[in-house]
């Protein structure tokens, strides 16, 4: 939901908790304008006003999850004090120590950009680099411990609920992600592919 000051999102956060809400996302960089080599589109928050979203949701008990991609968008992310990055394009090895070393968790949503690849829409070159990009990141984050959780951001174009996860699965797993001994429900997914 968008809002316009600190108080119209304090507003929205105890409604969320009022409603039973388990998480808030926000907003910390735009998308990746695929037909325009894969930019990041929008202006971010600055790195006062994610703090303080970031310390209000918190102060209701919430984990905060960040969309974010690009280097200082994630980095100021993190920073803020978001438990997770979800996205996470572009991300680089200074960012990967931050979260390595804060614990927040990368939720790093391959299926999205795979799920583009072949389809005609957007150029399978670029396409195809944001992705080999992104797995060579996420060899490089488990490598030094970051947290990798799964997510397909299942309902974007091209990833569909089910198939996208098996999907991203698919993908982390050729990253060198595995699932955590005793984890029953990735473990299932990942003997389905």
């Amino acid at each position: 939901m968008a809002f316009e000051t600190m108080p119209e999102y304090r507003i929205l956060v105890a409604g969320a908790k009022a409603r039973g809400a388990d998480f808030i996302k926000i907003t910390a960089s735009g998308l990746l304008d695929f037909a325009n080599g894969g930019l990041v589109t929008g202006p971010a928050p600055a790195i006062g006003e994610l703090c303080e979203m970031v310390n209000i949701a918190h102060g209701e008990g919430f984990s905060v999850m960040a969309h974010a991609n690009g280097r200082d968008n994630i980095m100021r992310a993190v920073e803020s004090g978001a438990d997770s990055i979800e996205h996470g394009f572009y991300m680089d090895s200074v960012a990967l120590r931050m979260m390595a070393q804060t614990g927040a968790v990368w939720v790093p949503t391959c299926a999205t950009v795979a799920g583009l690849i072949g389809t005609g829409r957007y150029n399978d070159h670029v396409l195809t680099r944001i992705l080999a990009d992104h797995k060579a990141a996420l060899s490089a984050a488990c490598e030094i411990g970051v947290p990798i959780a799964c997510g397909s951001d299942a309902g974007a174009a091209g990833v569909a609920q089910g198939a996208g996860t098996v999907s991203e699965v698919s993908i982390l797993e050729s990253s060198g992600v595995a699932p955590l001994p005793g984890n029953r429900i990735i473990q299932e997914v990942f003997k389905r592919k």
